[in-house]
Formats: C-alpha cells, sequence, structure tokens
C-alpha cells in the first residue's frame, strides 16, 4: 500500500486540528494513510508503550505483555526500508531481571529506557505491589535503566533507577544530562544524574501518577497529580509546586480526580506543550504500532 508523508511540522498541526472538531479531524487526516504492525514477534504483547523518536531519527516502542504472568518487554523499532519491525532485544535478559512495560528517552545517538512494573509474577493471576513488598526473594528488585546505542545497537550499561518501585514514566533534560522520573506505586519524583549514576528522590506527589512529564524552556519540569492539578519542579529552588486550581474537566462526567496528562507532543512554534488528558485507564488487548 503507498503511504504518503508529511513533514513532522504538518503532522503536529493536524493532530492539534483534530481537537477542533469531526470535520477538521477528518480533513486533516485525508492527506496520510494508516496501518497497524502487529507485534507478531512478541505475541503475548497486549500494550504499547513509550512510542518515541529516536536520535537516531528512527521510531521507537516498547511491546509489553502486562497481563501475562512472568510477561516480559521487548524495544521494537520501525524499520522503512523493509515497512515492518525489528526486535532489538528481551529487556529481562539484559537486566537479569523479569522486565515490564517500558519507558524510554534519548540523546546523542543513545536512548535511555526504563522498566515499569505491571505484569504478575508467574506462578500468580495478578500483581499488587504491596504483596511482596517485604519479601526479599518476590519482591519486585526496581525498575532498571538502560542505555542502548542507536549507532552500534549495542546495550552501553545498565543502573537501578528506582528501588522496589516501577517507573511510570521518564524524562531527560539533555542540557543538564538529567533525568526525570515518576515512581509506581508511591508516586514519588525521582532524578538521576547521569554524569554521577547517583538518584535522588525530591518527594510524594500524590497516589495516582501522571503518565508523562515535560520541560519548558527554562528547565522546569510539569506533570499533574491525582486531583488535576499541575505540579512544577523548580530545579533553582528544588521544590515541588502544585498549582491552585485544577485542570479543566466535565463536571457532568468528572470530579477531577485521576484527570492527569497522558501524552505531550511539541507545539508547532516549540515554545510549549501539548498535553493530551484523559481520566481512563483502559487500552486494547491487542498490541502492536500504528
Amino acid at each position: 500500500m503507498p503511504h504518503s508523508r508529511m513533514r513532522r511540522r504538518d503532522f503536529v498541526g493536524s493532530a492539534l486540528a483534530g481537537l477542533a472538531g469531526p470535520a477538521a479531524a477528518a480533513a486533516a487526516s485525508a492527506d496520510y494513510a494508516v496501518k497497524f504492525y502487529p507485534f507478531t514477534q512478541h505475541p503475548d504483547s497486549d500494550t504499547c508503550w513509550s512510542l518515541s523518536a529516536g536520535p537516531d531519527g528512527r521510531i521507537y516502542a516498547a511491546a509489553c505483555a502486562e497481563s501475562v504472568p512472568g510477561g516480559i518487554v521487548k524495544p521494537v523499532r520501525y524499520n522503512e526500508q523493509r515497512d515492518d519491525l525489528d526486535y532489538l532485544f528481551d529487556l529481562a535478559e539484559k537486566v537479569e531481571d523479569p522486565a515490564d512495560s517500558g519507558r524510554a528517552t534519548m540523546s546523542d545517538g543513545v536512548l535511555y529506557m526504563a522498566t515499569h512494573l505491571s505484569g504478575p509474577p508467574i506462578d500468580l493471576p495478578s500483581y499488587s505491589p504491596w504483596y511482596s513488598w517485604h519479601d526479599p526473594k518476590r519482591c519486585f528488585r526496581g525498575a532498571a535503566l538502560l542505555a542502548f546505542d542507536t549507532r552500534k545497537d549495542q546495550v552501553l550499561w545498565w543502573d537501578t533507577l528506582i528501588p522496589k518501585e516501577g517507573c511510570r514514566c521518564l524524562l531527560h533534560d539533555e542540557d543538564r544530562r538529567l533525568l526525570y522520573a515518576l515512581s509506581y506505586p508511591r508516586d514519588h519524583f525521582m532524578i538521576y544524574d547521569l554524569r554521577t549514576r547517583r538518584r535522588r528522590d525530591v518527594g510524594r506527589i500524590g497516589s495516582i501518577n501522571g503518565q508523562t512529564l515535560f520541560l519548558d524552556r527554562k528547565h522546569r519540569v510539569f506533570t499533574t497529580n491525582d486531583y488535576g492539578h499541575l505540579v512544577r519542579y523548580t530545579p533553582e529552588t528544588d521544590r515541588l509546586e502544585i498549582s491552585p486550581g485544577a485542570l479543566p474537566h466535565n463536571p457532568a462526567y468528572q470530579t477531577g480526580w485521576h484527570s492527569v496528562f497522558y501524552d505531550v507532543a511539541p507545539a508547532p512554534d516549540r515554545a510549549s506543550r501539548s498535553p493530551a488528558m484523559a481520566n481512563c485507564t483502559s487500552w486494547p488487548r491487542a498490541g502492536g504500532m500504528r
């Protein structure tokens, strides 16, 4: 099937136009085709996370198995020459630990990815992070942070990002060489210094994680808490601040609780970010990329 191409700026613009209404969305979508790429080499996968443009200009994603006992994650990459997916590795083997949902960011040809925890152990039908919290053998070891060289297709190193917890989302401040993350289940704001390989816990935000973190031009970090308020971290003051008002929501269907950001994209003028917000946590059962 032939595919028409759009420049990145035009694609972002059409996505934002889709927010204006069905008619605008239909007009914007008429210029390009959509194709589904199932995760055929990871048939147990049931979710897709961290769709990202890598430092090499190629598209990466995490094929995850969250509802399968003992499930793993495989990072995949779109191969434009073959019009198919490359399956890079089993993350569990690289970090010597069972892996879960992936979170990814990148810089200087290196893709940084961290594991989340959601899938149940191999001998349990479902997962509770508190069930084995104090069990030294069964407790989740922690979110594994892995550095992958996209030019050589080589894993450079890995480290424990958050002990005993998963990484809900990951953000890279390339100028300052800092990684920011939200932990699950305790919803703490974490900072990892790539120069020293040291982590720091800034504090707890709430009980329900936002699904994304993003930077502004002043290197401040933004996310949301479980009651729909903006949360901002300012490096100069080393403080987390909460907005006085909640984000807009439909009072006919929502109270504002769990109105968290699920994704962000650069605005066309690059001056801001355009967040997508939702109050649901459901997703398709079949894993794949579009």
